[in-house]
């Protein structure tokens, strides 16, 4: 073989491997993407209800920054802490969800704390395994505790409750804030 035969061939394997990678960004581009497991369904797989007990898809969260709010109607802390956290959403509600896992006795008494502070936001049905699966999750052995939480089910912090109480309602500017900032900033 000559050198121009082989510069030849090399040339040749080197186009080829370059038409089969482009080829197959090509298909890797127009094959559907396969979707991740949702956010939602990963956090709340058998749905959400209300305060009366009515089911609550889990969709009205979706694009908001929405807090897991591990509370109670005996904790004295929570009972402080309610009222502002109601005002909050209620402000915020296009924007900002909460949703309550209850540490009550019972689903009654779960329920009924709901009424009494007016919460308008959806609970993690008190029978449901995944509110002790969701305690667990994030370790939580005190309460009120509030767990924020991105759209893309990245944890905001785990110190919701006092970020809240030592910096004021407008720490929601700061959540918000590091949604809209690119992961790893």
């Amino acid at each position: 073989m000559t050198f121009k035969t082989i510069r030849f061939f090399l040339l040749a394997l080197m186009i080829f491997a370059t038409a089969t990678s482009f080829a197959a960004q090509i298909e890797a581009s127009e094959a559907p993407a396969m979707p991740a497991k949702p956010v939602l369904e990963d956090f709340f797989p058998e749905g959400l209800l209300d305060a009366d007990k009515q089911y609550v898809d889990p969709v009205v969260l979706e694009n908001k920054v929405f807090a897991l709010y591990f509370s109670a109607s005996w904790c004295r802390g929570c009972a402080a802490f309610s009222p502002t956290l109601v005002k909050m959403r209620n402000a915020n509600s296009d924007r900002f969800e909460v949703v309550l896992v209850g540490f009550d006795n019972s689903a009654d008494d779960m329920y009924n704390y709901m009424k009494k502070y007016a919460m308008l936001w959806p609970a993690v049905d008190w029978e449901s395994p995944v509110r002790l699966a969701l305690k667990e999750r994030f370790s939580v052995s005190e309460i009120p505790a509030l767990i924020v939480v991105a759209p893309d089910g990245r944890i905001i912090t785990t110190d919701g409750y006092k970020q809240i109480l030592n910096v004021g309602e407008e720490v929601l500017q700061t959540w918000l804030q590091s949604v809209q900032a690119p992961a790893g900033d």
